[in-house]
């Protein structure tokens, strides 16, 4: 849609078609020096000088010319894929196949709604994703902010995370979804069952000891599936 305003009254036009025919008409008719000249001719030039001098007035009002674009943009989704090596760490050649596969179908039936976009993270983030799950690094963090500086001005409707949750880099990731105005929707992947593990939570001890003291230590030790395990922790000094 596309109209023009003038900075003067509209009525102003009026005023500059009654000065293009005055000039005209004084300078093509009531001046005797065109009168050897065919009355065609005199019209002619006096339409002409009629248009030429009626233009300018009305470019002097500074015309200004209104358009109106109107641009529908789809929502932008996001499928963010975890390409560390613990994702595939427990998964056969037919279960990888078969995620390729429904990964692909998910995308193509959201393009029907959604602006999609794929995009690989671990030790970077990448555009595209090629599932080769190669990446010693899993940063989700780096992908939030990612994320949020590229879309944060933009209609994103949500990002579906593909992972198996362990992050080995970056800040805890929970903390930097709470910048992106548009809901996160996780695919859990990799191995689920729990395993056997021991987990050093925290040590208490005195920050300054002196040659010969005596003094205690307090370990927090956190134990997974150990029931019925005998564990033997050493405490050395070092210096």
């Amino acid at each position: 849609m596309e109209n023009i305003t003038f900075q003067y009254p509209a009525w102003y036009l009026l005023l500059c078609i009654a000065l293009g025919l005055i000039i005209a008409t004084l300078l093509y008719y009531k001046d005797r020096s065109f009168s050897q000249q065919s009355s065609w001719l005199n019209w002619l030039l006096g339409s002409i000088r009629f248009l030429l001098v009626t233009l300018i007035a009305i470019l002097l009002l500074s015309p200004l010319l209104k358009s109106l674009v109107t641009e529908i943009k789809k929502p932008v989704i996001v499928l963010a894929q975890d390409q560390s090596e613990s994702i595939v760490a427990d998964m056969d050649e037919n279960a990888l196949e078969k995620y390729k596969a429904d990964f692909n179908q998910l995308a193509s039936s959201l393009g029907e709604e959604y602006d999609v976009k794929s995009y690989a993270f671990g030790s970077e983030v990448r555009e595209g994703v090629d599932f080769n799950f190669t990446d010693k690094v899993s940063n989700m963090s780096d992908l939030l902010k990612y994320l949020y500086d590229l879309y944060s001005n933009q209609n994103l409707g949500a990002v579906v995370l593909a992972s198996d949750g362990i992050y080995n880099e970056g800040s805890n990731p929970i903390y930097a979804s709470t910048k992106l105005a548009a809901p996160i929707y996780t695919v859990a992947l990799g191995d689920t069952i729990p395993k056997k593990d021991l987990v050093l939570k925290r040590v208490f001890h005195n920050k300054i000891a002196y040659l010969d003291d005596k003094f205690s230590i307090q370990v927090d030790i956190n134990a997974q599936n150990c029931s019925g395990e005998n564990t033997v922790l050493n405490i050395r000094s070092v210096g």
